[in-house]
């Protein structure tokens, strides 16, 4: 982590696998990610210096997407570009609340900030795709 103010890094994770796939929280507390070496998606608590691993599929090497966020900030979504499927995860407890099946190769898979629709582009027929999460 870098600060911006003093110019300096304050900690680092050795161990965090690599990824550029992050959604940074707006209360800069919390740090998501998708880790498509292990099957999972992280957290990385900037307070604690911690990091909270959910595992969403046995595998490795998996294509996940970004993860993307409902906007009371409650579900972080992360989608899995091999299978269809996208993963709802409980950013408080930190497990898996539920599993969609929504169309065979999402590509960026996207929440609306009023976080009513999901939005992503399907590889394969080069459709664009809105799911109303209700």
């Amino acid at each position: 982590m870098l600060s911006a103010c003093v110019h300096r890094v304050m900690f680092t994770l050795d161990e965090l696998a690599s990824t550029s796939d992050v959604l940074f929280d707006p209360n800069e507390v919390d740090v998501y990610y998708s880790n498509g070496q292990d099957g999972s998606a992280g957290l990385i608590d900037i307070n604690t210096q911690e990091t909270y691993e959910m595992t969403l599929v046995d595998g490795r090497g998996v294509l996940l997407s970004s993860p993307s966020r409902s906007m009371d900030g409650h579900f972080i979504y992360v989608s899995n570009n091999n299978s269809g499927e996208v993963y709802s995860l409980n950013a408080y407890s930190k497990t898996i609340h539920k599993t969609f099946k929504v169309d065979r190769i999402p590509a960026r898979f996207y929440t609306i900030p009023e976080g009513i629709f999901w939005y992503f582009l399907n590889k394969n027929t080069k459709r664009f795709i809105s799911y109303q999460q209700n």
